[in-house]
């Protein structure tokens, strides 16, 4: 009945053009009852022709940025939106504030969408100053809590976890809370979010509180439960974590995000095949999930099965040709496979879809030395340490590579570099020893670490025999 009555309206338009060729308003409505219609392209046209008729027509250039965005015309949308504040700002009554606050509004959620949450957050404050200064009481209950709340999201994005906690419990929101309990809650599970991104043991006991706040008002609340799933998990309560997953699939067995987080801390607690089940029934009702696909080769490459692994790494591959953790987990499997000269194509795909990588340029500099490409090996470790210069293992890494580019004295450097990161590693001692061995004037020192290397090997062998200490495991799967 609606779609009958946008027609009717079209067709007014229609004869209001006929009569009048030059009508601009017969044109801009005509565009706003097609975008209502969703025909885009030919409510851009209309309004299109609105602006060459009138070319200071604000409305028209709002409404064709609407329909942009509806498109995916990012850059049209954004320039259209722009001439809207232009136009307006020139012109002050309630109708261009109106306008204004509406432009701001809607390019804040553009640009938050598309994780530009600098100028989201400069478009959100803007829209907030105009609705407190408008006057209008209405309006400002109706928009005030909801602009601080999205101010505070950006500011989490942009790691701002401060002023995020700031805007989220500001006394101008926490009033619409004992109004709203649905507000409240949303407030709450934003707020919990932001103390479990600080990451400290404080903040994830708060974050836990606030979720079970939520969950005490509200114990069907699913994004709740399945945070504080999220927040067990991270601080180390696997058996927690699974009984809220599972408490949600209890009442929702499709919810695909319950499914994977369950197998996920199936896979930590070591039951892989109850991690694969529930991949299984989370991909029956996603079957394109690129991320579902990757999680599923990981427990497949973990249970040995590395030929089903690399199939779900391709599917994955081909859903989502951005997905790094795939191209990654499939270049490691051809490492093990010894294909090294494919392995080194699918890490320089992850290095394009995330240049900051330091896993991936660490894998790839290991391959190229057994290719024997030293020079190229050693710029990727060398880069992987300026991203992470706290990692002991590319230290270790890099000076192994110098060791067989007989460069003992910068070898030794990196070795050491990587006891004072992680102490007492007896095969790092064994390491630089063998790098001081090669120095005339080191001798003595390679035979101390040596000693040590033996020492330390000795106490740790000791340690595992009376079950102080498990054995190490490494692992270079993603999931």
């Amino acid at each position: 009945a609606r779609c009958e009555r946008y027609s009717k309206g079209v067709l007014n338009c229609n004869q209001a053009i006929r009569l009048s060729p030059k009508l601009v308003r017969a044109y801009l409505y005509r565009g706003c009852l097609k975008y209502s219609l969703r025909l885009y392209e030919h409510a851009i046209k209309d309004l299109s022709i609105a602006l060459q008729i009138d070319p200071s027509c604000s409305h028209a250039y709002y409404n064709r940025a609407l329909c942009y965005v509806r498109r995916g015309n990012l850059s049209f949308a954004l320039k259209d939106f722009a001439i809207v504040l232009c136009l307006v700002s020139t012109i002050k009554n309630s109708k261009t504030q109106l306008l204004e606050l509406e432009t701001y509004v809607n390019r804040g959620l553009l640009q938050y969408e598309h994780k530009d949450f600098e100028n989201s957050l400069i478009d959100f404050q803007h829209a907030l100053q105009l609705v407190l200064t408008s006057n209008d009481d209405k309006r400002i209950q109706l928009l005030k809590h909801k602009l601080i709340y999205t101010i505070g999201q950006c500011h989490h994005r942009l790691a701002q976890f401060d002023k995020a906690i700031e805007q989220f419990i500001s006394s101008e929101i926490i009033e619409q809370t004992t109004i709203d309990m649905n507000f409240r809650h949303d407030l709450w599970i934003a707020q919990a979010n932001v103390y479990m991104d600080i990451g400290d043991d404080k903040s994830k006991l708060q974050a836990t509180k606030l979720f079970e706040f939520v969950l005490h008002e509200n114990p069907l609340h699913e994004n709740a439960r399945l945070n504080l799933g999220y927040c067990f998990r991270q601080r180390g309560y696997y058996q927690r974590a699974w009984i809220q997953f599972s408490a949600i699939l209890h009442f929702n067995p499709s919810h695909v995000r319950a499914l994977e987080a369950r197998a996920i801390v199936c896979l930590q607690m070591n039951h892989p095949t109850e991690a694969f089940i529930d991949l299984n029934q989370a991909l029956r009702f996603q079957p394109s999930s690129a991320q579902l696909l990757t999680n599923r080769g990981v427990i497949q490459q973990f249970l040995g099965d590395n030929r089903n692994a690399m199939c779900d790494y391709r599917a994955a591959m081909l859903a989502d040709p951005n997905n790094a953790f795939a191209h990654y987990n499939a270049g490691n499997i051809l490492m093990f496979h010894g294909q090294f000269p494919q392995a080194i194509s699918l890490f320089d795909r992850v290095l394009e879809i995330n240049p900051r990588d330091e896993a991936a340029l660490t894998n790839r500099a290991i391959a190229k030395v057994v290719l024997k490409q030293y020079d190229s090996a050693r710029e990727d470790l060398e880069h992987a340490l300026r991203i992470s210069p706290l990692s002991a293992h590319i230290h270790v890494d890099l000076g192994q590579l110098l060791l067989t580019m007989n460069e003992p004295y910068e070898a030794e450097k990196h070795f050491s570099r990587a006891l004072q990161i992680r102490p007492c590693d007896p095969v790092v001692y064994k390491w630089r020893g063998d790098a001081r061995s090669k120095q005339d004037d080191k001798r003595q020192a390679a035979l101390d670490d040596y000693r040590t290397c033996v020492e330390l090997n000795d106490a740790l062998q000791l340690a595992r025999k009376h079950g102080l200490i498990k054995a190490p495991t490494k692992t270079r799967r993603r999931l």
